[in-house]
């Protein structure tokens, strides 16, 4: 005997599902345009009170957070000394 089986043991066992979402990969010139609207934008808001979205959209180019991931983070997750972002869950998000 080859050590064959007459049955698959794992035939009730669903496959993991996968998604066949299309990654979208930004060249260096998309990256540098969607940098500088950002930039653009955010000069012309008030400081105080609207989103630094230049800093949001370098912070996730330069790191791959997802967007839910990016705007969960604080102050307390970066790590300036160690150049590293926490990922946490927060409860009131």
């Amino acid at each position: 005997m080859r050590g064959q089986l007459d049955e698959n043991p794992l035939r009730y066992i669903a496959m993991p599902k996968s998604q066949n979402k299309k990654i979208n990969i930004y060249r260096d010139d998309q990256c540098q345009r969607i940098q500088k609207a950002a930039q653009e934008y955010t000069a012309k808001c008030n400081r105080e009170t609207a989103i630094v979205w230049d800093l949001l959209i370098t912070v996730a180019l330069a790191t791959g957070l997802r967007r839910s991931e990016l705007m969960n983070c604080t102050w307390a997750d970066v790590d300036f000394n160690t150049q590293t972002i926490e990922v946490n869950p927060k409860k009131n998000t």
